[in-house]
């Protein structure tokens, strides 16, 4: 259910038609159950995952879980994607004996490092790259202020509303 709020619903009558509907397939079991615990472990994952590749000690949790969703969403409409997400995840949790998750975060580093060339790694860092790097709520965190182009472009601008940045030196 965390992740669910982490997710940003968007109503409370939203959050709580899928609660139900996660109690209820809980409750059934079955192969739909056993594939909604994957998808939260590869979820998990692949938060985890693009945390690391780009480490922001300012983003919430939530920013990292949006990225495994568009990865996981992705994934559900290609094939090719899903055996990509699910190969690189089986790959990691075997060199970790069984449960990457419960590794040091160096050790978990060094292990995606030791991928940074197979396509697993690859699929993941782009996404996360173009995810996190398009998100408003990171901008506004980063103190960027968006795209000019919706407000008309930087002409006659501030081009120096930037507070974190030094002052030029004037040569």
């Amino acid at each position: 259910m965390r992740k669910l709020v982490e997710a940003s619903v968007e109503s409370r009558r939203d959050f709580l038609a899928q609660a139900c509907a996660l109690a209820a397939l809980s409750i059934a079991g079955g192969p739909a159950d056993a594939a909604l615990h994957a998808d939260d472990r590869a979820a998990r994952m692949l938060t985890a995952i693009a945390a690391t590749i780009y480490p922001h000690a300012a983003l919430p949790r939530s920013v990292y879980a949006r990225v495994a969703a568009a990865l996981l969403a992705k994934a559900q409409d290609d094939s090719s994607t899903r055996r990509t997400l699910d190969a690189g995840l089986e790959d990691l949790d075997g060199s970790a004996g069984g449960d990457w998750l419960s590794l040091a975060a160096a050790t978990q580093l060094k292990s995606l490092v030791m991928r940074q060339n197979a396509p697993f790694f690859q699929l993941v860092r782009g996404t996360t790259a173009a995810t996190l790097y398009s998100d408003p709520e990171v901008w506004k965190l980063f103190g960027y202020g968006g795209d000019a182009w919706s407000f008309g472009g930087y002409s006659g601008k501030a081009l120096n509303d930037i507070d974190w940045l030094p002052e030029p030196v004037e040569p």
